[in-house]
């Protein structure tokens, strides 16, 4: 109760958010994670059950204690997105932990616009790992809800390790607005990266 799932507005400014954030991390970190959450999707009877709504693992632990979940709860579906492709290495390259059957992990690309990078999907393709990314362009995506501007609603795209790449169409005044924001930033820092640049070649 009050932590775990933020719903609406997920800006980080307002407190509300703040602390439901810092609970769910007291949670992560605790010992009784793993069964706290075994025991309250249980009760709940969840079928299909998304890991981070925002955010991301924040820690090597945390992932392990989420697979423990996973195979606690064999008979629910599971979907983690996540973009942290030095844990997944960690886990699967060094230390060859498996990925639970009912988990379908989709390393997301962290570059707006851009798709994840060949090498990073040969490397975990073969553990069983599925991919996301975006674009601007509703003619290259393939996820219907987002080409809709609506939430997933029934939509269950991203839990069927059948489709390899799920590509999101940057929809809505906020995603419009953040990847204006990148743009700018991005491209800003490219141009005064150029010119110092040339001024360098100049006095060389």
């Amino acid at each position: 109760k009050g932590s775990c799932y933020v719903l609406n507005n997920p800006n980080e400014r307002w407190d509300s958010r703040k602390k439901k954030l810092e609970k769910n991390l007291d949670l992560i970190n605790s010992k009784k994670f793993v069964s706290v959450m075994t025991y309250e999707i249980k009760r709940l009877r969840t079928i299909d059950f998304r890991w981070f709504s925002a955010g991301d693992f924040p820690n090597l632990e945390s992932v392990k204690k989420i697979f423990a979940v996973c195979e606690n709860l064999p008979r629910v579906r599971f979907w983690l997105p996540t973009s942290r492709d030095d844990f997944l290495y960690q886990i699967f390259e060094v230390e060859g932990i498996k990925k639970p059957e009912n988990l379908t992990i989709r390393y997301s690309s962290p570059t707006p616009l851009m798709p994840v990078p060949e090498p990073i999907k040969k490397i975990f393709s073969k553990h069983g790992i599925n991919f996301s990314s975006t674009t601007d362009n509703a003619e290259n995506a393939n996820c219907q809800s987002s080409k809709d501007g609506l939430s997933c609603g029934t939509c269950d795209l991203c839990f069927d390790e059948s489709k390899p790449e799920i590509v999101y169409l940057i929809h809505g005044r906020t995603g419009r607005k953040n990847l204006k924001k990148w743009l700018v930033v991005t491209l800003g820092f490219t141009l005064i990266q150029k010119r110092k640049n040339q001024k360098t070649d100049k006095k060389l």
